[in-house]
């Protein structure tokens, strides 16, 4: 079975990437068993960070589009993924084959994070039962259709999660004072890239590197030493972030931190969504039905106080959890403060997941060892069950198509390749035409200083514009004389009753 789960998985990481659309949607709904490439599973967020590796990757620089640099990725994944699109464009292949083996690539990144959470939890128990903690570990990682969502989105979080796993590893024989001064090197060298996984990394890192200070289990001089590692390790991207837009902010994490007018207990309910949702690995039931995960977590946390006190205790009582946790709670607590949309924290707070699934992995194999061999199989049958449920439903049962895909297929019909066309969510559509540019500045630092300037229509103009796209609500921020004096809308519209399309008189 240890080797029947992993090739399961292989298989039908290989099926959705060879035979996922490459296509346009041609209507506003998918009646193919298979979705598009430009819509799922990869997502708008990840098309910024595979144009950007795709630029990078054909000689075009760290930009996006228009030749813009940009600081609004996580450069670790990027550069990993540049390499391939160098790869790619060098054998002729185009950006839709470069999709394909971003998803073939995120199914390894899966398979590594599997290894890893193994390599780490197989050290909580005895080696007899390590076959099993494997199998375990492959259902609660590559079974687990809310981390699939996220590792196969086109962002950083396998790659993230593989390095934070790493760490904890190595933050264990840290502990345990097994270390001289080449582990110390690793050790910071590993936090470093961590980092370059995911900048706000630093502050859990941190957290973790005081923590082993006061505890006696890092010397004032190794503590020292780890910071000036991970400094270094960093110093290159903080660089290019200061010379390329004058500050070491990247323009992403501008946009995607601060306060919003989101209501506030909207913003409470998606926080504990996201945070319960790791501990129910195989329950998904959608970010807008979150009282489902609410009961189901009520009724883990009872059985958890009433039956495994003593496991739950014994658990959080292991050094290394105790560390890793204080500062996963912490940085949970920032996202909760500071994340400027509370969508987010569906991915944000997968960050959990480094203490969920060793926590739920050792928790179900203490359940599982004194039962039958069939009860196992049955167990193993209905995750399974679970997983192809969820993925058919959400990758090949025919539905709507989200209306930002939708735009790809308006640009191409409507032959808008010559001219220079403002979205302010322009992941996908700008992945797949270089004349578009990003007006919410994720990718785009002088959008992001018009808007915060308050000028953002005079950037428009001044960058010679002359169709806008994006959902109605959006044009509220522009100046409604300007719009109505110089812009009129299109008589071509996107069928999804709620984008706009303005075109330059």
């Amino acid at each position: 079975m240890k080797y029947i789960l992993p090739l399961i998985f292989i298989f039908y990481v290989i099926v959705l990437s060879f035979f996922s659309r490459g296509e346009f949607p041609d209507s506003e709904f998918n009646n193919s068993y298979f979705p598009y490439l430009s819509e799922r599973p990869l997502t708008e967020d990840g098309f910024y960070s595979l144009k950007i590796a795709w630029n990078i990757g054909t000689g075009k620089g760290i930009t996006y589009n228009y030749n813009q640099s940009t600081t609004g990725f996580q450069p670790l994944y990027v550069f990993l993924l540049s390499m391939f699109a160098f790869i790619i464009s060098g054998l002729g292949g185009d950006k839709i084959t470069f999709l394909r083996l971003v998803i073939l690539f995120s199914g390894l990144t899966a398979l590594l994070l599997s290894f890893s959470f193994y390599q780490f939890t197989k050290q909580f128990e005895k080696k007899e039962h390590h076959k099993t903690l494997l199998i375990l570990i492959f259902l609660l990682v590559l079974f687990n259709f809310k981390l699939l969502l996220n590792l196969f989105n086109g962002l950083e979080t396998g790659i993230y999660l593989t390095f934070l796993a790493l760490s904890m590893i190595l933050t264990k024989k840290i502990t345990e004072q097994k270390k001289n001064l080449s582990r110390i090197f690793l050790f910071g060298f590993v936090l470093g890239l961590t980092v370059l996984a995911r900048i706000d990394f630093m502050l859990i890192a941190v957290t973790v590197l005081f923590t082993l200070l006061f505890t006696g289990a890092l010397s004032k001089k190794e503590f020292v030493l780890i910071l000036i590692i991970i400094f270094f390790t960093v110093l290159p991207w903080l660089y290019f972030i200061l010379v390329t837009q004058g500050s070491i902010i990247p323009s992403s994490a501008s946009v995607q931190t601060g306060f919003t007018s989101v209501e506030f207990s909207y913003r409470i309910d998606q926080f504990f969504y996201s945070m319960f949702s790791n501990y129910l690995p195989w329950l998904h039931s959608g970010q807008t039905q979150s009282i489902i995960i609410y009961l189901a977590a009520l009724i883990f946390i009872g059985y958890l106080f009433r039956f495994q006190k003593v496991f739950v205790k014994k658990f959080f009582q292991i050094p290394v959890i105790k560390y890793w946790s204080t500062g996963i709670i912490i940085i949970s607590a920032v996202y909760l403060a500071f994340a400027s949309q509370p969508y987010f924290f569906f991915r944000y707070l997968s960050v959990n997941m480094l203490i969920a699934i060793p926590f739920l992995a050792l928790l179900i194999l203490n359940l599982l060892l004194n039962r039958l061999k069939k009860f196992k199989y049955t167990f193993i049958s209905i995750v399974l069950f679970v997983f192809f449920i969820n993925t058919g439903y959400y990758f090949h049962y025919p539905k709507q198509v989200t209306s930002l895909a939708l735009r790809t297929a308006f640009l191409e019909e409507n032959n808008f390749f010559n001219k220079k066309v403002g979205m302010a969510q322009s992941g996908i559509s700008g992945y797949f035409f270089d004349n578009v540019i990003n007006l919410d500045g994720k990718v785009n630092n002088n959008a992001l200083n018009a808007i915060k300037g308050n000028y953002l229509y005079n950037y428009i103009a001044r960058e010679n514009i002359s169709i806008l796209i994006e959902w109605k609500e959006w044009f509220d921020n522009l100046p409604s004389s300007d719009l109505k004096r110089n812009w009129q809308i299109s008589d071509n519209l996107i069928k999804d009753n709620k984008t706009l399309v303005m075109i330059k008189k």
